[in-house]
Order: structure tokens, then C-alpha cells, then sequence
């Protein structure tokens, strides 16, 4: 769980899925923004990289919102890193929602 920056900020809680063995990544989160929330999935294709560093790559989908963004679908990319030595994870999302 952590902080959401950018376009829809908010707090973000994120369960990732991560297997460099078979370079698959899948993840479900929740979005908390200010009169609502929007949960989604993604996945996709992991990387195992150097110095504890795994990264990956996937589409995303809305599943549904709450509150203000109860009628919200959309879709897009996530790319993230995570660094395995503290669990440290960075994630970006890019792609569009229709209210």
C-alpha cells in the first residue's frame, strides 16, 4: 500500500504476483481517491534484473469504481520495478478511463 501521484491522486494498494521462473506477473489493486475508488487488474511479462531488481510490464483493465467513479471502465499499460532486498515497489500506469 502507498501513495498514488499524477493525474488521480490518491492511495494505492497493489497485490502483485511476481514469477521471474515462469516471466509472468499479475496484480489486483485498488485505487482510494478523494469521493471514490477504482479497482482493475493487469497482467503481464516479469524481467528478473541485477541487484535484487525485478521488473515487468502488462496491460491493465478497470474492473469497476465506487462513489463518483461507480460508471468508470478504462484500460492502458503498467510497467513497474520491484527491488527484492526491501520489497520496494515503484509502479506506473498509463492509459485512459471514461467517467
Amino acid at each position: 500500500e502507498g501513495k498514488a501521484t499524477g493525474t488521480l491522486p490518491g492511495r494505492v494498494r497493489i497485490v502483485l504476483d511476481l514469477n521471474v521462473e515462469a516471466l509472468t506477473a499479475t496484480s489486483h489493486f485498488t485505487i482510494y481517491l478523494h469521493g471514490g475508488t477504482l479497482t482493475g487488474q493487469a497482467s503481464g511479462k516479469a524481467t528478473s534484473g541485477h541487484g535484487g531488481w525485478e521488473s515487468f510490464s502488462g496491460k491493465l483493465k478497470l474492473a469497476s469504481g465506487t462513489g463518483t467513479f461507480a460508471r468508470a471502465s478504462g484500460s492502458g499499460k503498467l510497467y513497474g520495478a520491484l527491488y527484492r532486498r526491501n520489497d520496494t515497489l515503484e509502479v506506473q500506469a498509463i492509459g485512459n478511463i471514461h467517467l
